[in-house]
């Protein structure tokens, strides 16, 4: 979902578990790294992409949202 598609209560910052994705890509386009910042309590975690394909960094994120948020 595209930042304009957010709901009003993400913007808002009113709930836990609204989560923001950001992708690093690397030097060269070598690497990726995914970032996740959750809206209300400002936890954020990240972690190595699997490649720059969108469903690697998908999965990425997917994967780091589901360990939960250790803070970093």
């Amino acid at each position: 979902m595209g930042i304009d598609e957010r709901p009003e209560v993400a913007n808002n910052r009113e709930r836990i578990g609204d989560w923001e994705a950001d992708t690093i890509i690397g030097k060269n386009h070598k690497g990726a790294i995914v970032t996740l910042d959750e809206r209300k309590s400002k936890s954020n975690t990240s972690g190595k992409a699997g490649g720059l394909k969108t469903v690697n960094r998908s999965k990425r994120a997917d994967s780091l949202s589901t360990q939960g948020c250790k803070g970093n």
